[in-house]
């Protein structure tokens, strides 16, 4: 069974971060994740200017539970494919 693995990063070399944010089985799926969680993302970026308390609420309510704090980079969403190990559809 092939799965979507959608992730969130930030940071770059020695201090890049990355995370799962969600498995799902439906690459349409994977794909409305990236985008709902790329344009949350912004809106913390956004209220991170000042507003600490704002910002937790944000990163603390929204699609991605897994978000890490943002490095001067931002956040960057993407998915990947894998099948998945031990599925009815595995044949090795």
């Amino acid at each position: 069974m092939k799965v979507y693995v959608v992730m969130g990063e930030t940071g770059e070399y020695s201090d890049r971060r990355v995370w799962v944010s969600k498995v799902t089985t439906e690459e349409r799926r994977a794909k409305e994740l990236v985008l709902r969680c790329e344009i949350h993302a912004s809106k913390i970026l956004i209220a991170r200017t000042g507003h600490y308390d704002l910002t937790q609420s944000l990163m603390e309510n929204g699609p991605d539970e897994n978000i890490q704090p943002a490095t001067y980079t931002g956040y960057t969403y993407f998915y990947e494919s894998a099948e998945m190990e031990g599925s009815k559809d595995d044949k090795g």
